[in-house]
């Protein structure tokens, strides 16, 4: 679905045809305090065999003018989603939160708002592969997170593995010896890569009983 995003950024889900959709929708952030439209965060709830998974796909406001200046704005879409989330999803379910998120784990839009007691941000565990999705001047961290909820624990679900996607064609090497994700665009100038993001990736098995 075509968000207010003036670049025509989006967000999507893709799943196979084993998932069947209960229910769908695209959660508009309506923030009166900026002044630039971001994202709708989509959201489906899918069923598998006897499980069903309620999964939202995000891409939050971005740190352009500064990271403290910009705060409130991924702060009131965390708030919107925890709301959402807190109306919408059971504890019987399983609620899979993913995306960019322009906000490391320990950031308070996640650590303060969004991960409660139910949730696990599993870009924040020990089981994570890789150093980060994004590398800013130098350092890597995690812009792009998965969060699961608890439950996933108590189930036939067994998580397999998580982290960041890397092949040598996705990065580049400035003069300093910095490795960093190929970017697209800098700016307006067009440099032909990938990404600036390295895409994270979780690994989920069903336990057949």
């Amino acid at each position: 679905k075509d968000s207010p995003d003036g670049r025509g950024i989006d967000c999507a889900l893709l799943f196979n045809d084993q998932f069947e959709i209960l229910n769908y929708d695209f959660i508009q952030i309506d923030n009166p305090d900026s002044n630039r439209s971001t994202r709708d965060i989509v959201y489906a709830k899918l069923k598998l065999e006897d499980q069903v998974i309620n999964i939202f796909v995000n891409h939050w406001p971005s740190r352009w003018g500064g990271q403290e200046e910009t705060n409130h704005k991924r702060v009131f879409v965390s708030k919107i989603l925890r709301d959402y989330i807190d109306r919408n999803t059971s504890e019987e379910e399983h609620t899979l939160i993913m995306g960019d998120f322009n906000d490391y784990p320990s950031n308070e839009s996640l650590s303060q708002v969004l991960v409660k007691d139910d949730f696990i941000n599993l870009m924040a565990t020990d089981l994570v592969l890789g150093q980060g999705s994004y590398n800013y001047r130098g350092s890597w961290n995690w812009l792009d997170q998965i969060i699961i909820s608890k439950n996933f624990k108590n189930s036939n679900m067994q998580l397999l593995s998580v982290g960041a996607f890397q092949k040598d064609f996705m990065l580049y090497t400035n003069k300093k010896g910095e490795v960093y994700p190929s970017r697209s665009f800098g700016g307006n100038t067009w440099y032909g890569g990938f990404s600036d993001h390295l895409p994270v990736y979780c690994r989920i098995g069903f336990i057949s009983n």
